[in-house]
């Protein structure tokens, strides 16, 4: 893809073909994550209140942890490198920056749909790279804010029109239910990491100076 080619299209064809390569492995990464936080879960119900808070402090960590695990599998995925299923708890060391991170993220996305929703919208895609520059480049929050900010702009359009037709792809795989749900939410993960990829490394970071889009 060329530059100004950044679409859902091409972007969804690619991370559909390789999904179909990474099928196997990706289902099992993905099952795994829901087994743990399923039995996680069970074991949470079975003691007192101070066990069940013991629990989900547990449960919130091991959440952080396969998340950050998944995101870097994606990265992975991208660049076409070969991953196994271990490496959902590969990701560890950049915990409370990654927690750091998404925490800000998500406070600046609701403050700016608060302020009449619009500014949610383009505030959540300016940023919506951060959790990716902390996973690969070892950003702290702050650091990957402005990475995120700086890497995204100019290409506002191009994201939003892209994530609502992953909204749609989710929908569609959420009506076919156990068919559909997995590729679809799988195809998206992957989707997501290409979007950090192509813009972070196959463009140049325009000037802080440069006005915003």
């Amino acid at each position: 893809m060329q530059m100004n080619e950044l679409s859902a299209g091409p972007l969804l064809k690619s991370a559909w073909q390789k999904f179909k390569s990474n099928w196997l492995n990706l289902t099992g990464v993905l099952l795994l994550i829901v087994a743990i936080q399923t039995v996680l879960g069970l074991i949470a119900e079975i003691g007192n209140e101070g066990f069940a808070f013991f629990m989900s402090i547990i449960i919130f960590a091991a959440g952080i942890i396969m998340g950050m695990g998944f995101l870097n599998i994606t990265i992975k995925i991208g660049r076409g490198d070969d991953f196994e299923i271990a490496d959902l708890f590969g990701t560890i060391a950049p915990f409370f920056k990654y927690l750091g991170g998404t925490l800000l993220y998500g406070l600046i996305f609701y403050i700016g749909l608060i302020l009449l929703v619009i500014p949610g919208i383009i505030w959540g895609i300016k940023f919506c790279l951060t959790p990716y520059f902390i996973i690969d480049r070892d950003m702290g929050p702050i650091e990957a804010l402005k990475a995120s900010s700086r890497t995204t702009q100019g290409y506002k359009w191009n994201l939003f029109g892209i994530f609502i037709i992953f909204f749609g792809v989710a929908i569609l795989g959420f009506i076919l239910f156990v068919i559909g749900i997995i590729p679809a939410s799988l195809t998206i993960g992957i989707g997501n990491a290409l979007i950090y990829l192509y813009l972070s490394d196959n463009r140049k970071e325009p000037a802080k100076s440069e006005s915003e889009v």
